[in-house]
């Protein structure tokens, strides 16, 4: 992290690095859930790969962009983000994505893991921030709630695609059995 004095802020110096080392850390990992949906974007297979293809590109979008919006708030600090392949590669926290071809509802699990990895992380990074940078804790709540909408729409365009029954067994559910032709109800 290359720290620019010549920038002023309102933060001191102790904060400023302090606030600098989570937003690098976030920068990271947003960079690496870009590049794991895309991964999977362009290897998806399945009877749902049409919808789930569609929406891995559209969290790409929104996570580049709240990549963006974390690099320039680094660089509003005077701290120059690292946004780089090595960068990313030695850094992340999040596992490697497969890279052959993902059947859609694995796909789905896989993007959902990283998906609340990444918003785990940057729930304990908001304790972090809170007390030094409101600005930081700001923006990074911001990308939280967009990561776990992510998350519930993904998990929750799979559930539809289960059976009935198997809808029911994971909701803690017995299903109710359908009578039968001919018979009478008891």
């Amino acid at each position: 992290m290359i720290i620019d004095h010549r920038f002023e802020t309102t933060l001191s110096d102790a904060h400023r690095d302090a606030v600098a080392a989570e937003l690098q850390a976030t920068l990271v990992q947003l960079i690496d859930v870009a590049l794991q949906s895309k991964q999977l974007h362009w290897t998806v297979v399945g009877p749902s790969f049409r919808p789930l293809h569609m929406h891995l590109d559209e969290i790409v979008a929104d996570v580049r962009a709240w990549s963006d919006d974390v690099a320039e708030r680094c660089s509003a600090l005077g701290v120059a983000p690292i946004g780089t392949a090595q960068q990313i590669s030695a850094s992340t926290t999040l596992p490697a994505p497969p890279t052959f071809f993902v059947q859609d509802e694995d796909a789905a699990h896989l993007m959902v893991e990283r998906l609340l990895m990444t918003a785990a992380a940057i729930r304990d990074r908001l304790s972090i921030l809170e007390p030094m940078d409101v600005g930081s804790h700001d923006l990074l709540i911001g990308v939280l709630t967009g990561l776990e909408k992510h998350a519930w729409m993904l998990r929750a365009s799979t559930l539809q695609r289960l059976s009935h029954p198997e809808r029911h067994r994971l909701a803690g559910k017995q299903p109710v059995a359908a009578p039968r032709l001919g018979s009478t109800p008891s």
